[in-house]
């Protein structure tokens, strides 16, 4: 399926005071909560950056974003993986690739578990696709902005360096910001943001649809997170769980965690302090 129109976005923006300890939060737009730690001094680089996750093999939907951010200036760009859904793994993520650099600003990314196709000899081994373009990130750390750094590796994380993964067991407490994707819906949470996805496909008997994308703007001591919705997802707020902010696929009447989405896992990522 490609997309030959692109819905009419809406976004949603929050501010975060990274001089705070889990810092001060500031609205605009829709009132959403989020707060971000950040134990060095004043951040003077002024940085955008575009960030989305979860494609699931719709090239259709790459060529949707570029469409949708045509005129816009980035200086990174971060994806959190699934490029594909278990099959022809390098040749989509190659055409995605080609895609995003249109786009025309630096990708750092991340492979997703979607990304491995099983090997032609039978064996039963998965394999991810060879990384043919820059800038993979596997164990190293990347300075994307005059102090700002990026990685994949949670060793090499602190109050400096933007944390992306796929899916991690742990939230990285310490990092500038963590940033990941899989689970379907986005969250914000202190520093921590799920993408949600950019398309959902039908692997899982649900709607397709295009979903999402969000650009992270740093200037001057603030970090402001702007959500932009593209068709089938909505931001939800929660009575139980207020200190969350989601953004879900449009069929859902309740946020993730009071649907029991994976609540087990998420008690062990975020820790006791934490309460489902």
């Amino acid at each position: 399926m490609l997309f030959m129109a692109v819905p009419a976005i809406s976004s949603t923006s929050v501010l975060m005071d990274i001089n705070a300890f889990w810092g001060t939060v500031l609205f605009r737009g829709i009132n959403v909560l989020a707060g971000t730690k950040c134990l060095f001094g004043r951040l003077k680089e002024s940085m955008k950056i575009l960030a989305f996750s979860d494609i699931h093999g719709e090239v259709g939907a790459a060529k949707a974003l570029v469409k949708a951010v045509r005129g816009r200036k980035y200086d990174a760009i971060l994806f959190c993986g699934d490029f594909a859904s278990f099959s022809d793994v390098q040749e989509i993520y190659e055409e995605i690739m080609r895609e995003i650099e249109k786009i025309g600003a630096p990708c750092y990314y991340v492979f997703g578990n979607r990304d491995r196709g099983f090997d032609p000899f039978g064996m039963g081994i998965s394999l991810e696709p060879e990384a043919t373009f820059p800038t993979h990130l596997s164990d190293q750390r990347v300075e994307i902005g005059e102090g700002i750094f990026i990685t994949a590796n949670p060793a090499l994380v602190d109050e400096k360096t933007i944390f992306i993964s796929h899916l991690s067991s742990t939230h990285q407490k310490e990092a500038l910001l963590h940033i990941e994707g899989h689970v379907h819906y986005g969250i914000v949470y202190k520093n921590f943001i799920n993408l949600g996805f950019l398309y959902r496909d039908d692997f899982h008997d649900e709607p397709t649809g295009l979903g999402c994308f969000w650009e992270i703007n740093i200037n001057d001591g603030k970090i402001e997170i702007e959500w932009n919705r593209l068709d089938i997802m909505k931001p939800i707020e929660c009575k139980v769980h207020k200190d969350f902010i989601f953004f879900v696929p449009t069929e859902w009447v309740m946020c993730p965690f009071c649907r029991g989405e994976y609540n087990n896992s998420w008690r062990r990522f975020f820790g006791p302090e934490v309460k489902l």
